[in-house]
């Protein structure tokens, strides 16, 4: 998950505990973390330090949800990885187009702020924001998706009206408020429903997978029921054997 720079890491912890708790494995860098950005082309240098990071973190057969301004890196990011991503699931993100910027691309009223106010709390130069796309086209992406408001006013939406233009698939969901707290578990079930299960471990299936006993028991829950059941099998079979 790579979420939006100007959203703090701790508001989509539920979120993450909630795909965890459907036995999936979560990632979360922050963008611009212990990476020096290039005055002239910051995208260059956060790409090359998000490929690090999950090349040392291990991770395959991985959706690639982003937010916000990680919009515009997800392509190039799938691009540079392609044996890990095969789907992108833009989540309220912006959706990139060749030779536009974020301040392009993203809702009048946040380009606004931003060229007023400048990037804040962001860990990310001013550049990263008029820095133009210069990713994949559209029709190079991995399998996408965008997940848009039911209530879209164009005024601030990322949306399903650049989604419609782009010909990319897009599906209604609550975004109002902070969805990431408020409606963690929706979303989840939202993400997932894009990624069908896959056999973890060497494709026989989880009951093979090579992945520890502990690390197993905190992200797959089919896992944990199979050993709650073999539990309560023992337990009855030891209580007949007594009697």
């Amino acid at each position: 998950m790579l979420r939006d720079p100007f959203q703090d890491a701790w508001g989509w912890n539920q979120l993450a505990l909630e795909l965890r708790d459907m036995g999936r494995r979560v990632l979360s860098p922050g963008l611009g973390d212990g990476v020096p950005c290039a005055a002239g082309e910051p995208s260059r240098a956060l790409l090359r330090g998000l490929e690090r990071r999950i090349q040392d973190a291990g991770v395959s057969r991985a959706v690639l949800v982003c937010s916000g301004y990680a919009g515009m890196l997800a392509p190039a990011l799938a691009e540079r990885m392609p044996s890990v991503f095969s789907r992108i699931i833009f989540l309220d993100a912006a959706l990139p187009e060749q030779g536009k910027s974020y301040l392009d691309v993203c809702p009048p009223p946040l380009a606004d702020r931003i060229r007023a106010v400048g990037t804040g709390d962001a860990a990310l130069p001013f550049k990263a924001f008029e820095e133009p796309y210069a990713g994949p086209e559209q029709r190079a992406w991995p399998a996408s998706l965008c997940l848009t408001s039911e209530e879209e006013p164009a005024a601030v939406s990322f949306g399903r009206k650049r989604a419609e233009t782009l010909g990319v698939e897009w599906r209604c969901v609550d975004l109002t408020g902070s969805p990431v707290l408020a409606r963690a578990g929706d979303l989840a079930r939202a993400l997932v429903s894009f990624d069908p299960p896959e056999p973890l471990g060497d494709g026989t299936g989880c009951g093979r997978s090579r992945m520890p006993h502990d690390m197993r028991m905190a992200y797959c829950a089919h896992y944990r029921r199979r050993q709650a059941l073999a539990e309560t099998s023992c337990d009855s079979h030891t209580s007949r054997s007594i009697h």
